[in-house]
């Protein structure tokens, strides 16, 4: 049973309200995470163009996959893309994130 709320003029059923909230929680979270997709998005590019710059040649081979910069394990994915090449970049996937600690 549904009830109804009588506003001046207009009628709101108590379900419409709530569909609303339901419908205004789920925008605002799509607008969360498109944003927490951009600036991943942005993180990424920034690193890349950093590698571009130090050593255009390796950026050039470094091999990428479609779903790299949606990987839900970014912290990882430097590792994983050296760790799919096929000469001795392969092995910079085993270097330790600060080499004094080693």
């Amino acid at each position: 049973m549904t009830a109804t709320v009588i506003c001046g003029d207009n009628f709101f059923s108590e379900n419409a309200e709530a569909a609303l909230a339901d419908v205004e929680s789920a925008l605002s979270q799509q607008a969360a995470f498109v944003l927490a997709v951009q600036q991943r998005l942005d993180r990424t590019l920034v690193e890349a163009e950093s590698i571009r710059e130090l050593d255009p040649e390796m950026a050039k081979l470094l091999e990428a996959r479609e779903a790299d910069p949606l990987t839900p394990d970014p912290i990882r994915l430097w590792r994983r893309v050296l760790g799919r090449q096929t000469d001795e970049r392969k092995w910079l996937a085993f270097y330790p994130p600060d080499p004094r600690r080693n």
